[in-house]
């Protein structure tokens, strides 16, 4: 994977990758469990957007399913929130480092 990395001119080692598709969440400790829209997935994070206001410093269990020309098992990890940034009354940009990736 290290013809994916970035020169010097971004602070990140990997590119982001856009894509469109949803997501399953579930807030650890807990039984609530929602839905989001994957924005874009890194090396080690992931940006969706959904209705519901989470914490920063929480932690989802995601499920991520990939489509495409070669069918790929869904992406299982633990997501713990970094940032949350109100888009509008009832949309959120949720963004968090991946952990325990499956």
């Amino acid at each position: 994977m290290s013809n994916l990395r970035l020169g010097n001119k971004e602070k990140r080692d990997y590119i982001r990758m856009n894509i469109d598709t949803e997501v399953g969440c579930k807030i650890r400790g807990s039984n609530e469990e929602f839905k989001g829209k994957c924005k874009n997935l890194s090396h080690t994070g992931l940006q969706f957007t959904t209705a519901k206001p989470l914490k920063e410093g929480s932690e989802l269990d995601i499920i991520l399913q990939v489509s495409g020309a070669i069918p790929q098992a869904p992406l299982r990890a633990v997501l713990a929130v970094k940032r949350v940034i109100k888009e509008s009354e009832d949309s959120y940009v949720v963004s968090g480092k991946l952990k325990d990736v499956k």
